[in-house]
């Protein structure tokens, strides 16, 4: 067969393919059902608040609407506080809630908190969580490369006989300020021992690098990794889809405790 001949018939079956490839479909979704998005953190010694949401299907908008109305009840042994339906803005932070109270957080080692949710759809959301003790860091120290730059060399020792969960987060200047580190650790490659983490060459002579170790409980961890594998299979096409695992039982998010200890260190 001559070439030209051989490329021209490449070129036709290329088409045939290509048309059969241009075929529209059309995909019949089942209908979805909207479900209740919960964010709440207790803090030792902070005020309740949380964030209410509903969920929407893939096609819908990005956004997520607030849910209003709702009785939400914290119930910490056998004593029920009701969060009230009050819209609050973290100025420091900027994060806004719609359900705020005054009542201040105690945090109780031994015993569980519980949420419950009831909104004016008659849709009922229930999570359960715990304090655990803060851990606290031995060191927080800037190493230098041969360009000048530093990174944050953090040191704390792990609680022995326990399984334990952390996430380090190191910020530049403020502890609100640009996230140059957000790691999710665990002690199965060294229970009861010290363990050291770095973070990347991001801090320059000047900054401060103020280093966050939160001591985290088995279900806050599972969703912190679970939130991070959805992520970067959302931008990743090769990465395998992951699904955000709940400690919320009849709807979608987070309930859960902070425990945590803080330092920083001035980069010389």
């Amino acid at each position: 067969m001559k070439p030209f001949a051989a490329t021209r018939l490449l070129a036709a079956v290329a088409g045939l393919v290509l048309a059969s490839c241009q075929q529209n479909f059309d995909v019949q979704l089942p209908p979805y059902e909207s479900k209740l998005v919960l964010e709440c953190y207790l803090e030792e010694g902070q005020p309740v608040r949380l964030t209410l949401l509903e969920s929407r299907s893939y096609g819908e908008a990005a956004e997520l609407p607030l849910v209003n109305g709702a009785t939400v009840v914290l119930t910490h042994r056998g004593r029920r506080d009701t969060i009230p339906n009050v819209p609050f803005v973290d100025r420091l932070t900027g994060k806004a809630y719609n359900y705020s109270s005054p009542l201040l957080i105690r945090a109780d080692y031994d015993s569980s908190y519980t949420l419950d949710v009831r909104d004016p759809q008659g849709r009922v959301l229930t999570a359960r969580t715990r304090f655990v003790r803060p851990v606290p860091i031995k060191s927080i120290s800037p190493e230098f490369n041969a360009e000048g730059k530093a990174y944050g060399l953090t040191k704390f020792d792990d609680s022995p006989g326990e399984k334990n969960f952390y996430r380090l987060t190191l910020t530049r200047n403020v502890r609100v300020d640009t996230l140059a580190q957000d790691a999710l650790l665990d002690d199965s490659f060294g229970d009861g021992q010290e363990l050291i983490w770095g973070s990347g060459y991001s801090f320059e002579p000047g900054d401060t690098i103020h280093a966050t170790l939160y001591h985290c409980t088995a279900d806050y961890y599972q969703y912190l990794s679970t939130v991070q594998s959805a992520r970067t299979a959302n931008v990743n096409p090769f990465a395998a889809s992951g699904e955000v695992v709940s400690n919320v039982v009849g709807g979608l998010g987070i309930f859960a405790t902070l425990s945590y200890d803080h330092q920083w260190a001035v980069v010389r």
